[in-house]
């Protein structure tokens, strides 16, 4: 019978590489060699005091599945191509949604839902051992909309331990309690047989770009690896818990649970259902299509994933090996016919902050980041009420630090950590309309405590004759974007760390042509400007600071002769005999 699965559509393909004889030969073999480890995790061997209820779930799941096939509704649309976007195992994957989620569900199944739940709780008191029925009942209750009653399901399975956990884990996940089943998760892991935990640690199915290197690592050396992976690919930082790695845990939980039970789709289990479910999630719904004309066949069945979904994993997630050079670290959550997609319960929406900026500066052994930033014209948050947070993380596993909460569409945020952050988040949020934005960047490690350096460059509004040698000064009034009005003036603060205090300073403020598309980066540059034209400089020598002077410093550059166009804002700082260390940040020169 021919089936589509999957938001964007997953159909049979007959005639694929799993067509005839040699597809039933290969699944049921598959299968088969997972039969003995499913009887110790279910409890499939039973007694003969909990057969009889093991038996009545199983049909009742069964007659529940077949009731709800012929009752789905048709879709709005079934408009589709005939060329897959992936070809997986049986399936024919499409990553353009053909219409808006799908139809509402008809009362009647959900009251046949809970006429199962209601077997489904009776075979689990008379057999509470049994994992396959304590799966089917955490699996339906989330179903139903009551992942609390999953959860208290969850807590009476007394089956294997690490299944029952991860039930738990589930159930968690699915309530929105992220941090909980993160650590629930964790547990679960630890509880798992060498081999379930390899499987259950396997990104590469997940990865683009590094599977080749990952896909050679030993399931030992993949655990580093993997730490790194879930941290970078944490789609915000301010919301407790990573929501990515325990929805990656969601699906494998609720795959071994449609293993030996019957699907919405009218197939078997297999393989490759099993890896367009890690890959691409579950549906949370299903529709049936119109029947072809001229099919003998009954119509085949759609199961819609949450829309839209997006692609958090980066580019170059893996450290380089040794002698190799540093990658840059990118993220792009739109991209086209990703290898994977989440589409998190809290946005609906998920944008990229382009007017921001970002800096840092020393505090003893940790840093103040600061950010300004402008959603005014973000057409993703800023109709909303919104949520404003700068989120710091200094490595996979220290949890990360994070400001307070702003409430406007324009303004600064802060947040000091005693460490120096690696990995730097803007990130807004709306929790009514289910919205969310961020920037981020894995930024070069800090120069090292000893020796001079300077602080990123940090612009701002200027006041009339305002000198300003503290951050706190002038957060009150930051640029807002690294984007300026033609014809302006805008003020550049820096720190400088490390100056002896008996010897002078040269500094020099410089505006250099720049080049690139787009908006210019939230985040600050390393190094010296190269040679170029430089259309506006100052240079000054600063007398010896002394011990009592703070490391603070401001100018007030006049852009009015510069025309619109991208720049280089770049200062150097250096000490008598010494290279200048530097710190710049790009802007765009805009028409009034």
């Amino acid at each position: 019978m021919p089936v589509r699965i999957g938001q964007e559509v997953q159909e049979v393909s007959r005639g694929g590489p799993l067509a005839g004889r040699s597809a039933a030969l290969a699944l049921c073999l598959a299968i088969a060699a997972g039969s003995a480890a499913n009887a110790q995790i279910f409890g499939l061997a039973h007694a003969p005091d909990s057969a009889s209820a093991f038996e009545t779930a199983r049909d009742a799941q069964r007659d529940f599945e077949r009731f709800r096939r012929t009752s789905l509704p048709k879709p709005i649309d079934d408009s589709r191509g005939t060329t897959c976007d992936a070809q997986i195992g049986r399936f024919c994957y499409w990553y353009a949604p053909p219409f808006d989620g799908p139809p509402p569900e008809l009362p009647e199944v959900h009251d046949a839902r809970a006429a199962l739940l209601r077997v489904l709780a009776d075979a689990a008191a008379r057999s509470p051992t049994d994992g396959w029925v304590a799966g089917q009942r955490v699996r339906y209750l989330v179903e139903q909309g009551t992942p609390a009653l999953a959860l208290t399901a969850a807590r009476e399975c007394q089956g294997v331990r690490w299944w029952c956990t991860a039930l738990e884990g589930y159930a968690l996940h699915a309530a929105g309690d992220y941090a909980a089943a993160d650590s629930v998760y964790g547990v679960a892991l630890l509880l798992m047989p060498e081999s379930e935990r390899c499987t259950w640690t396997d990104l590469s199915p997940l990865l683009d770009e590094d599977a080749g290197r990952y896909g050679k690592l030993t399931c030992d050396e993949r655990s580093a690896a993997n730490r790194r992976i879930w941290w970078l690919a944490r789609p915000l930082l301010a919301v407790p818990g990573n929501d990515l790695r325990t929805e990656h845990y969601a699906r494998l939980t609720l795959s071994r649970t449609l293993e030996g039970a019957e699907t919405p789709h009218g197939i078997a289990w297999g393989p490759d259902m099993r890896e367009l479910t890690v890959r691409y999630g579950w549906p949370l719904g299903w529709s049936r299509a119109f029947p072809r004309p001229g099919s003998v066949e009954g119509p085949p069945v759609t199961g819609h994933e949450r829309s839209p979904a997006f692609w958090f994993f980066p580019a170059a997630p893996l450290e380089p090996k040794p002698g190799e050079p540093a990658r840059v670290v990118t993220w792009e959550l739109t991209r086209e016919r990703p290898p994977a997609r989440y589409g998190p319960p809290y946005a609906g929406a998920f944008g990229t902050i382009e007017r921001a900026q970002v800096a840092r500066f020393r505090r003893g052994a940790g840093m103040q980041t600061v950010a300004g930033y402008d959603l005014t014209r973000d057409t993703t948050v800023s109709a909303g009420k919104l949520h404003v947070a700068l989120a710091v993380s200094r490595d996979p596993e220290t949890p990360p630090a994070v400001s307070d909460e702003a409430f406007v569409p324009a303004g600064a945020v802060s947040v000091a950590s005693p460490w120096v952050p690696a990995l730097v988040s803007l990130e807004a949020r709306d929790p009514e309309l289910r919205r969310a934005a961020r920037v981020r960047a894995l930024l070069p490690a800090a120069p090292p405590v000893g020796g001079l350096s300077v602080s990123d460059l940090l612009l701002f509004r200027p006041a009339p004759d305002q000198a300003a040698r503290r951050v706190d000064a002038v957060l009150p009034a930051p640029l807002f974007s690294s984007v300026v009005p033609q014809g302006t003036s805008v003020g550049l603060y820096w720190e400088t760390y490390g100056a002896n205090p008996s010897q002078p300073l040269r500094i020099e403020v410089r505006a250099q042509r720049g080049d690139g598309d787009g908006l210019p980066s939230p985040f600050g540059l390393a190094g010296c400007a190269p040679p170029g034209e430089t259309p506006l400089r100052i240079a000054w020598e600063e007398p010896p600071p002394g011990r009592t002077r703070g490391a603070g410093r401001s100018v007030v550059a006049d852009l009015s002769r510069l025309g619109p166009g991208r720049y280089v804002l770049a200062v150097a700082v250096a000490a008598p005999g010494g290279d200048p260390v530097c710190a710049g940040r790009e802007v765009e020169i805009t028409r009034r």
